[in-house]
């Protein structure tokens, strides 16, 4: 057991992402002299994260409330428990599969424990506890604040919570377990391994249409005329047949974690929590005899590559070998690499389709609604509130596109291999131009998704979507060239997996935070200024303009100093 609780803590400390910020795992990325800077930026992200995470943590907690007291009215306010605990653990389940995958699998660790004198129960022990610290940072968003307002809305004891620490302690294992039997028999009896690279694109995308697609059916559901919250109510609690009886019978753990909170000032509820943790154990004793069994049999040979060989035609190979613009070489190499690997796909390119699709889901499942924000297209040139909707249109525009981490990742993709762009025989323009175009290109993607589906929706005047466009592109330029500054002080170069380059670098956080607060500014500025149409367009327009080119100047003036810095 020693072995595994060193190898979690090696884990955490080599990779440990967002758990682990500013952790030996993570050396400077520059010369000496920062360790103090480095301290007091580290605070300053832990400091935002934590604003993030309550900014969250308030709105669930008001919807809890809000069920809790309409489920009280019947006497069924402990089903809130049972499906809250089942909600999570169904979350757990569908996402935690390809995620175990990529840790269990396919990180670049696996070469270096393999050859180590440990028995596979402990190097799975130990991916298995860092998964989990993961997850418990999910459910502590969501089910941290049921169990918080269920304990005050019905006036529990001190042992309520402590039993519901025990219940939150122990509530992922189980669904995480499962996740995990059924990787392990999936990747030692397929060929799962010899295609990782389509299998994780296939599992990402996968898991972003089962979110959609669960929002969207929650949204229809919340949003169909004429729904009834007592038959709501009465659907969730009936006995027989109802969801809450049947997600309890998936996971029967939930059942037994309920009833020993609802019944935490007896007996009986600690028997149920006995029972909740005794089944949490025997499918954690399983989960190792298992792993046991399967584990090395899928691992081996699962960090190779493979690909097909393919004859090349001299004309092929002519129009490969033909000389081109090094910029145009370079913007190239870039979105051949986000395209071509999963975790940049996913979190880039996919991302900024997303954004248009997660906008429209509430517009598109409430039906009723739609007639009558036709009608808002007749009043978007209008003198009076024309530019109020403008400023709403750009600061939408400048959120999405700081929520765009292509350029604040753009250095830190490159991970170990930076060095070699300091090798190349190019100026430093081409590489910020090269890393700056595929960002700026994603970003408008996402602004004609948006103008297609504003157009559609609201039946928007041309002119309008016109002075959206123009005044836009702007705009997506400076969070893209705000972004690629972000990265080229504090670039994140040391990672084993592709995933935390992109997922777990604190550098996209910044340009979302700008985004969002440049986003409200013009809101604000019009709303209390009374601007109209064409003055909000033609200030943000030659505002951003005057931005951009001083903004260009200082990167060309101090990015190269910046980049001969940087230590890979």
């Amino acid at each position: 057991m020693n072995r595994t609780w060193l190898l979690t803590r090696m884990l955490l400390k080599n990779g440990g992402g967002l758990l682990m910020m500013g952790g030996a795992g993570e050396a400077s990325a520059r010369g000496g002299g920062v360790a103090g800077k480095k301290k007091a930026r580290q605070t300053v992200l832990k400091v935002l994260l934590a604003l993030v995470l309550a900014s969250l943590i308030f709105p669930i907690s008001a919807f809890v409330s809000s069920l809790y007291e309409g489920l009280a009215q019947t006497g069924q306010e402990g089903a809130l428990l049972g499906l809250g605990m089942c909600v999570v653990s169904m979350a757990v389940l569908l996402f935690g599969i390809f995620y175990v995958i990529n840790v269990f699998y396919f990180a670049q660790d696996i070469d270096q424990l393999l050859p180590l004198p440990l028995r596979p129960y402990q190097i799975l022990s130990a991916k298995f506890i860092v998964t989990l610290l993961y997850e418990y940072v999910l459910i502590a968003i969501f089910f941290g604040p049921l169990l918080v307002v269920y304990g005050v809305k019905s006036g529990a004891g001190i042992l309520f919570y402590v039993y519901g620490l025990a219940v939150f302690l122990a509530l992922p294992v189980i669904p995480l377990v499962i996740a995990s039997l059924l990787a392990m028999v999936l990747m030692r009896f397929t060929n799962v391994a010899k295609n990782k690279d389509r299998f994780r694109m296939f599992a990402g995308i996968l898991a972003v249409a089962l979110s959609l697609g669960i929002n969207l059916m929650f949204q229809r559901i919340t949003n169909r005329p004429g729904a009834d919250p007592e038959q709501m109510q009465q659907i969730l609690t009936q006995s027989n047949g109802g969801l809450l009886d049947l997600m309890t019978r998936m996971f029967p753990n939930a059942k037994f974690g309920s009833q020993a909170l609802i019944m935490a000032d007896s007996w009986t509820g600690l028997g149920y929590l006995g029972l909740f943790l005794a089944l949490t154990t025997v499918f954690y004793g399983v989960f190792t005899f298992v792993g046991e069994k399967l584990y090395f049999g899928g691992v081996m040979g699962a960090s190779e590559s493979f690909s097909r060989r393919r004859a090349v035609t001299s004309k092929q190979y002519d129009r490969a070998a033909a000389p081109s613009s090094t910029v145009r070489a370079y913007t190239l190499k870039e979105i051949r690499v986000l395209l071509r690997t999963p975790a940049y796909f996913l979190n880039t390119v996919l991302m900024s389709l997303l954004w248009p699709v997660i906008m429209a889901i509430p517009l598109a499942s409430n039906t009723e609604n739609l007639a009558g924000l036709g009608e808002i297209g007749s009043i978007l040139l209008d003198p009076e509130t024309g530019g109020i909707f403008l400023a709403i249109g750009l600061g939408v525009l400048l959120f999405t596109s700081g929520a765009n981490s292509t350029s604040a990742t753009a250095i830190s993709r490159e991970g170990q291999m930076f060095f070699i762009n300091k090798y190349m025989p190019i100026p430093f323009r081409t590489i910020l131009l090269g890393k700056i175009i595929p960002a700026f290109l994603l970003s408008l993607i996402t602004m004609v998704l948006l103008l297609v589906s504003i157009a559609v929706f609201l039946k928007t005047p041309l002119l309008f979507l016109v002075m959206l466009f123009a005044a836009g592109l702007p705009l997506l330029l400076f969070m893209s060239l705000i972004g690629i500054w972000i990265d080229l002080m504090h670039p994140k170069l040391h990672w084993d997996n592709e995933q935390k380059a992109v997922k777990q670098n604190l550098n996209a956080l910044f340009p979302m935070l700008l985004g969002l607060l440049l986003g409200g500014a013009p809101i604000v500025l019009t709303f209390l200024l009374k601007l109209g149409v064409y003055t909000v367009f033609i200030s943000m327009l030659v505002l951003f303009i005057l931005l951009n080119v001083a903004l260009y100047r200082f990167l060309m003036a101090k990015g190269p100093a910046w980049l001969d810095r940087i230590e890979s």
